[in-house]
């Protein structure tokens, strides 16, 4: 499954999910875990490109080993230098294997890791991880996608609210004069056959009296309103090989921020 956050991606077994996301795009970290032990871990800073990277890898190996300390748990690690990269590895009160490199597309520091609390081999799934690694600079689209929900509009949203919910997953954000809220809903074909996909649309997105256009992509629903109110438009993309409804709802006056079909694809 693709997780894309904040301007990086990369992908993950289909039974993990989120369990911490915090920070904004120029600092912040991502904690995505498996169903038993296993996880990933991806911190990330706005940085200059310097060699000041191997002083950050023993920062952050000085608290491991300070952490196992006060859990009494020996702790050992080991570090190589790939090229311009830190590779290492380490066994504590966790057992990691991690990658510490610069992204001169999005200029920022990142930690790569995968995690385990017991000694599993980590080498084979934290290689994966990071051959699916990308991250994108400031002149390219960015992909939000989380557990299903997958939206690739302009770059620059700021995350307001997120809600994981059983069947629902909701992203909602902000940039200048822009609004915009994604869904992602489950149980599609019960929902359709319960509501009817048109009537669903206009009572979820809260647009009761928008006009509807149907299209092959999907459902857009509009709202001009007058000022200082925004207008407001909407898709509606059903997905039934997924069984789920993937919505995206923008109120602005901005032109260039109307949602457009390539966001859902």
């Amino acid at each position: 499954m693709t997780f894309g956050w904040q301007g990086f991606l990369l992908e993950h077994p289909d039974d993990w999910a989120p369990a911490t996301l915090s920070g904004h795009r120029q600092e912040g970290y991502a904690r995505i875990v498996s169903p038993d032990r296993l996880g990933l871990q991806v911190r990330w800073k706005t940085s200059k490109p310097t060699d000041g990277l191997k002083v950050a890898l023993e920062s952050y190996l000085a608290k491991l080993r300070q952490d196992a300390k006060k859990a009494n748990v020996a702790f050992t690690s080991d570090t190589d230098q790939d090229g311009s990269n830190w590779t290492y590895r380490y066994h504590g009160v966790t057992h990691g294997r991690g990658t510490l490199f610069y992204s001169k597309p999005c200029r920022r520091l990142f930690f790569l890791e995968l995690f385990s609390t017991q000694r599993d081999s980590l080498q084979t799934s934290f290689r994966q991880a990071l051959q699916t690694f990308h991250s994108f600079g400031e002149d390219s689209k960015e992909l939000w996608s989380v557990l299903g929900l997958h939206l690739k509009p302009p770059r620059g949203l700021v995350i307001e609210r997120k809600d994981f919910q059983a069947g629902l997953i909701r992203l909602q954000m902000q940039v200048k004069g822009v609004h915009l809220k994604a869904e992602r809903w489950g149980f599609a074909e019960q929902l359709i056959a319960q509501h009817g996909i048109e009537a669903w649309s206009k009572a979820t997105l809260e647009l009761p009296h928008g006009q509807v256009e149907t299209t092959p992509d999907g459902i857009r629903i509009f709202k001009n309103s007058l000022w200082p109110l925004s207008p407001v438009e909407a898709l509606v993309k059903v997905e039934p090989d997924l069984n789920q409804i993937i919505t995206v709802r923008v109120a602005t006056r901005r032109s260039e921020w109307r949602p457009e079909w390539d966001w859902l694809n």
